[in-house]
């Protein structure tokens, strides 16, 4: 697919926070119907994760499945769970093959893995630390990097999808 503009993740981002709760849980029976692999993997790996949490989770992944879709000239593909297994597999070597380089090449293969829809990573990681000071929810470093892993797998697999 082609990258997601930043225009369309603010579009995205928008929309998504004009939605009155109904509309709200309408929209993600929506998502959970369309793509019910990638639901059930957001709701396997966070179920440990705190309430509110979750709802981060579930609403950043909302808005950046919503900015695919914006862009995606065709429907966007059902996501098998293979595929997503797969891929949150290879981010998890990626992220302990960062423990053997030193600093000065981390931001180089940051940048490497996060290349194809850099938009996306820009507010995923934006809005993490964001909402950690507009709700007063604290996210430790665990849950940071949970989310952030999870996010990145749907990027990932929704990307390859739509080439």
């Amino acid at each position: 697919m082609q990258c997601v503009e930043q225009d369309i993740v603010e579009a995205a981002l928008t929309t998504t926070a004009k939605l009155d709760p109904d509309c709200a849980a309408e929209a993600m029976m929506a998502f959970a119907n369309s793509q019910p692999d990638i639901f059930a993997f957001e709701m396997a790996f966070t179920e440990e994760l705190r309430d509110e949490v979750r709802e981060i989770m579930i609403y950043l992944l909302f808005v950046v499945y919503r900015a695919f879709e914006m862009t995606a000239t065709e429907p966007i593909p059902k996501i098998d769970s293979d595929d997503i297994v797969a891929t949150y597999e290879e981010n998890q070597e990626f992220v302990v093959g960062l423990d053997e380089h030193d600093e000065s090449s981390f931001e180089q293969l940051a940048q490497s893995e996060t290349a194809n829809q850099p938009n996306l990573f820009v507010y995923i990681t934006e809005a993490l630390v964001d909402e950690n000071s507009e709700d007063d929810i604290e996210l430790d470093d665990q849950e940071f990097g949970e989310i952030f892993m999870i996010l990145k797998t749907v990027i990932d697999v929704v990307d390859a999808a739509t080439n």
